[in-house]
């Protein structure tokens, strides 16, 4: 019985590279193909499917080629004037409401005195014990920050076996209030996002 002999790296890089050249080749004629030809004799054909026919808008463009072969390009943009687009319009409207808040001081030694929140690259500093005007989703950010701290807590099972029982408690990193907040759902919001559990 003779044992097949496996590839060394050595080959496998060798075929790799192999198939890389092919593929450049491949790739470069097809490029010089295509630019070399008239604009007549590359036709662009766009042909666009309704939202209704389909769930996604729908895009069939051909390069190069004949009306037989497109190439489909799936864009998955939503209809603006949807029911979709236009609820996602006023949550962008209601997150970027100015809110008034207070971060509540404290008598912790190692706490923040200072602290910077950051949201999709848009950064607030926020002072303890100062009344700050931000944007409603940097409100939302304070309210899932919200760490879990564990305390151990001693006990005897049924077995008369004494254990340790992990207790986690979850609490407001930077603990807040709302000053203001003119919009008649802000109150609903903010308990809801107070109850979420991060």
């Amino acid at each position: 019985m003779t044992k097949s002999k496996s590839p060394t790296t050595f080959e496998l890089n060798k075929t790799l590279n192999d198939h890389i050249e092919k593929t450049d080749a491949n790739m470069a004629a097809i490029l010089e193909k295509l630019t070399g030809m008239d604009a007549k004799d590359r036709p662009a054909v766009m042909t666009k499917t309704t939202e209704a026919e389909v769930p996604n808008q729908t895009t069939l463009m051909t390069i190069g080629g004949t009306e037989d072969t497109p190439e489909l390009i799936t864009e998955n943009l939503p209809d603006i004037d949807s029911q979709a687009f236009a609820d996602k319009a006023k949550l962008e409207e209601f997150n970027h409401e100015p809110v008034v808040i207070r971060v509540h001081d404290t008598a912790e030694k190692q706490a923040d005195r200072a602290f910077i929140v950051s949201v999709n690259g848009q950064k607030e500093t926020f002072i303890r014990g100062q009344l700050k005007t931000v944007a409603r989703y940097f409100v939302e950010a304070l309210t899932r920050a919200k760490p879990v701290h564990y305390e151990n807590q001693p006990f005897t099972d049924g077995d008369g076996a004494r254990s340790v029982r992990y207790v986690a408690h979850r609490g407001l990193r930077y603990p807040f209030e709302v000053v203001e907040d003119r919009n008649p759902r802000g109150k609903a919001w903010l308990a809801e996002c107070l109850a979420a559990p991060s």
